[in-house]
């Protein structure tokens, strides 16, 4: 998600009609460009009509809630320039070179990378203060050589699940599904109509919108599927029974990882019948047969995602912002808000009944 197939459709999208500026900062040394930070300057508001003046990387997430959940977002250097780029961007900063800021934010960052902790470090070394926060964790799988291998690296319970599901889908199917994948333009337009149409049935079942019915999020994933699959790095699946698509899986490859972004299934199946696993195991086992390395779940660590690994890794976000009153008034803002949940929890809590703990009973 740092490389331009990501970002330049997402700039085009999401930048059009706002008041996005680019920011991109290039490194040299001598003839060699080094490092590269991709980065924006914006307005953002926080509660009470507070308006910052931000800096951010390319690919964060939009306030208006229809925005592609970027990920490992960061600067891209060279490895033996990374320390030396991360400082002088900082120094950068410092002059306000890029504009006149009030907060940087750098979000969606890999917490295990090395250039996260130079980031967080070479900030306090300049007296900015960074304030770090983990947001989320994705799940990710460290891929075997073999499929059999697989289930031997999950706990007892996992493992057991996993070939229950398996086996219960196939009883179930009896033989009459079949897999399809986008491989030719018909292919991927007629897949993704598929994917859109699952993944809202899911959504609807639950009184909810899906996210393929914003138009940006749309006008972003035909680009971005296109110049995927142009390069033999899109997994677009469908199982369908009887001629039917009853699940669908969007996801990506890079550099030997797999990237599961998105699904969809239909509603009406037996309930021993979990056909969300299914596809994500599918997609699993095709990766190891393909002789890839990683399988990542990407960010939230849902239920029916950790069924798959015991691994995760921490996705973190770094604020600095400068002294200033807004922030003053930011921060007094944050702390009556984080009051007022307290007392409500209080209040509530005080509210109930006492009785003495009974464990698990259901």
């Amino acid at each position: 998600m740092q490389s331009p197939d990501w970002l330049l459709p997402w700039w085009d999208v999401y930048a059009a009609d706002s008041d996005r500026e680019l920011r991109v900062v290039l490194f040299w040394a001598g003839a060699e460009l080094v490092g590269v930070a991709p980065l924006l300057r914006r307005s953002f508001r926080y509660r009470g009509g507070l308006r910052f003046r931000r800096i951010e990387l390319l690919g964060s997430d939009v306030d208006e809630n229809d925005g592609v959940c970027s990920e490992y977002l960061g600067l891209i250097a060279l490895p033996s320039w990374e320390s030396r780029v991360v400082s002088a961007l900082t120094r950068q900063l410092r002059r306000g070179a890029l504009g006149a800021w009030d907060e940087v934010v750098f979000s969606a960052l890999d917490g295990t990378r090395t250039q996260t902790k130079l980031i967080a470090a070479s900030l306090e070394e300049s007296d900015l203060t960074p304030q770090i926060e983990e947001t989320t964790s994705a799940p990710y799988v460290t891929l075997p050589d073999s499929w059999d291998a697989y289930p031997k690296q999950l706990s007892k319970s996992k493992r057991w699940n996993l070939k229950t599901q398996l086996k219960d889908f196939d009883a179930w199917s009896e033989g009459k599904t079949a897999w399809h994948e986008a491989r030719t333009e018909d292919e991927l337009e007629h897949g993704k109509r598929i994917l859109a149409d699952l993944h809202e049935t899911r959504w609807r079942a639950e009184g909810k919108t899906g996210v393929f019915s914003a138009a940006r999020f749309l006008r972003f994933h035909d680009r971005f599927m296109k110049s995927k699959q142009a390069q033999g790095n899109l997994e677009l699946l469908w199982l369908e029974k009887a001629g039917l698509p009853i699940a669908a899986l969007y996801a990506f490859r890079e550099a030997g990882r797999v990237y599961f972004y998105q699904s969809g299934r239909v509603m009406d199946l037996p309930d021993r019948v979990r056909i969300g696993s299914v596809v994500v195991a599918q997609a699993i086992r095709r990766a190891i047969e393909r002789g890839d390395r990683e399988f990542d779940l990407l960010g939230g660590p849902a239920r029916y995602k950790l069924a798959f690994t015991q691994t995760t890794r921490p996705i973190v976000r770094i604020r600095v912002a400068r002294p200033s009153l807004v922030e003053a008034m930011r921060k007094a803002g944050e702390a009556v808000l984080h009051g007022a949940r307290r007392a409500r929890a209080w209040w509530r809590a005080s509210d109930l009944p006492t009785t003495p703990c009974r464990g698990n009973e259901e």
